[in-house]
């Protein structure tokens, strides 16, 4: 537990086939900041399965507009 970077690891050990998990358990910032409050980044058995993509580029497409809501996590 890392809590003044806001992130919480798990590790099985240390070889390419070890589990690991990587969330984001801190507040929210106060300016530019990722709203990702406790995504995920899961590894295992040596497979990336779940990745916390972050946000789409800065413009106004109808795409960075999905990846700021509730529909990028449907």
């Amino acid at each position: 537990l890392f809590p003044d970077a806001g992130q919480v690891i798990m590790r099985s050990g240390w070889s390419t086939m070890d589990n690991y998990l990587l969330m984001d358990a801190g507040p929210l910032g106060i300016a530019h900041q990722h709203e990702d409050k406790l995504s995920i980044n899961v590894d295992g058995y040596g497979t990336r399965h779940i990745i916390d993509g972050g946000t789409y580029d800065y413009d106004t497409s109808d795409y960075r507009k999905m990846c700021l809501g509730s529909h990028s996590n449907s």
